[in-house]
């Protein structure tokens, strides 16, 4: 199993509702940034880049801005058990 992990460029923020704090009656709401998009349990390889096309039709990917993978897309590829 596989999992995959994408930074995306230009995140939009979004408003998430949050449970009450301390008791309180009242949910509360915040903005969020969502810039970071995880799958997992993806089965092999092909699955991945199947996962990776449809993200890059929907979404921009970063890219590192120095360092020596500047150029390359923020995308990892990593093993669960």
């Amino acid at each position: 199993m596989k999992r995959l992990t994408v930074h995306i460029k230009q995140a939009k923020k979004e408003r998430v509702e949050l449970p009450p704090v301390n008791g309180g009656s009242k949910p509360t709401t915040k903005e969020r940034i969502f810039n970071t998009i995880s799958i997992r349990n993806i089965p092999n390889q092909e699955g991945v880049q199947k996962h990776l096309n449809d993200l890059r039709a929907t979404h921009k990917i970063a890219s590192w801005e120095s360092g020596k993978k500047k150029g390359e897309e923020m995308i990892y590829i990593s093993n669960e058990k």
